[in-house]
This record gives C-alpha cells, sequence and structure tokens, in this order.
C-alpha cells in the first residue's frame, strides 16, 4: 500500500462527535461506484461518465490505471488520483512528478476552497471531480462500515458470500445493498 495514502486522514464532525475518513476509504467508494452517476460534472462544469473506476493500484503512483471516462462527450483512457483535499494534490508533488502525467481526473472528497487547478507534470490542466455531494451516503456510515469490516477482519464482499453460503441464507437475495439485510426469494 502506498505509504501517502496510510497517512491521509481527514477527522470530520459526526453526529456522536468526531470520526476519521481514511482516504482509502474514499478509494474504495470510487472502487465500487458507491456515488451518483448521473449528470455529473467537474468543477468546471464539465459533465463526466464514469465507464470504467480503472484498476485499484495499491503501488506507487495514480491510485487507478487505464479509468475509462467520457468528459463532454470525448471518451478519455487514463490514471484517475484520489485525496481529500485537491490542494493534496500539490503537497504530495505530483504537480512535479511525471509519474502523474497519465492522470485524466483528479477525484477530491470535499470541494477546493479556493479556484485549485490541478496540474500535471507537463502543464496541462486535470479536470477536478468532487465526491462528497455524490455519495450515496454520509461520510460517518462509510466511516463506521469500515471500522465494522476491520474490526473483524472482513470486506463487506467476503462477508456477503460468507453469509451467502449459510442453510439460513440460501435462496436470499440482498436487499440493503449488500449489508445485513436479507430477504427470501
Amino acid at each position: 500500500m502506498k505509504a501517502e495514502t496510510l497517512q491521509q486522514v481527514a477527522e470530520v464532525q459526526g453526529l456522536y462527535g468526531p470520526f476519521t475518513f481514511p482516504e482509502v476509504l474514499l478509494q474504495q467508494i470510487w472502487r465500487r461506484g458507491e456515488f451518483q452517476q448521473t449528470a455529473i460534472r467537474t468543477t468546471e462544469g464539465k459533465a463526466l461518465d464514469v465507464l470504467h473506476p480503472g484498476r485499484w493500484n495499491r503501488l506507487g503512483g495514480p491510485d487507478f490505471r487505464s479509468a475509462r471516462l467520457r468528459l463532454d462527450g470525448v471518451e478519455l483512457v487514463g490514471d484517475v488520483e484520489l485525496h481529500l483535499h485537491a490542494e493534496d494534490w500539490a503537497a504530495h508533488g505530483h504537480e512535479g512528478d511525471p509519474a502523474y502525467d497519465a492522470v485524466v481526473l483528479h477525484v477530491v472528497l470535499f470541494p477546493p476552497k479556493s479556484a485549485t487547478v490541478t496540474r500535471r507534470h507537463d502543464g496541462r490542466a486535470i479536470p477536478v471531480l468532487v465526491l462528497l455531494p455524490l455519495l450515496w451516503r454520509g461520510l460517518e456510515e462509510y466511516a463506521e462500515e469500515a471500522a465494522v469490516e476491520r474490526l473483524a477482519g472482513w470486506s463487506p464482499d467476503h462477508a456477503t458470500a460468507v453469509l451467502a453460503r449459510l442453510p439460513i441464507f440460501n435462496g436470499a437475495t440482498r436487499c440493503d445493498g449488500g449489508f445485513g439485510t436479507f430477504a427470501r426469494r
């Protein structure tokens, strides 16, 4: 796992007090497509369709490789980098790193505080997508699920697969997006 990913955490005020939201959780949300995917617009107002989020890169370099996107009707294939804040692009030194020149989209959780422009090493501007207003659920719910997964040592995909094999759930169908509630067919 990338060292910078391990260190990037936002502390957010929740209903019952502050909680942490790590960058890796943002990456999981992107990978799973757990956000509104219709009528998406970048901070520049360009229409965006996510055709494929890319391959999750847990090593050095951009977070997702070979993503397929449609930006204002033009199909793009390239890398996607995710950060909690738009300013993290410069803080991590990506604008001076040629390894990030294939990035075609910069996804951030929180809206930029100013007119921040994300630029590649070659000077070209990269479109920015703010994910927070597109999320299906609140940040606290995502963080809570991740904490339970860590405690159990299971991912939601693994937990769902194990539950599906149990006789009590044989023939059951997920009806809550994959967590907790099953109904008979």
